[in-house]
């Protein structure tokens, strides 16, 4: 299948976790990048994080956020893993 310039087939594409937050310079980008997987019937899970910024985790990682969203994130993957098998 060809695709205009600038849009990419993403079918073939493993399963996606992430998480992003909110005042990062590339949360659009990341946004855009997991609507087009679900777009394509990839599953993903993207975890949006209110009010911080790129790199918090590993600028704060014994913070209670980073913690929290950690937590959210393994068990957002756990679920992906058990649903692809």
């Amino acid at each position: 299948m060809q695709f205009p310039q600038g849009e990419h087939d993403y079918t073939d594409l493993p399963a996606a976790v992430s998480f992003v937050g909110t005042i990062e310079p590339f949360y659009s980008e990341t946004v855009t990048y997991f609507n087009n997987l679900t777009k394509f019937g990839v599953e993903n899970e993207l975890i949006t994080v209110n009010r911080v910024y790129h790199a918090f985790d590993m600028i704060n990682p014994n913070a209670l956020i980073t913690k929290q969203t950690y937590d959210v994130m393994l068990k957002k993957y756990e679920r992906l893993s058990l649903s692809c098998l």
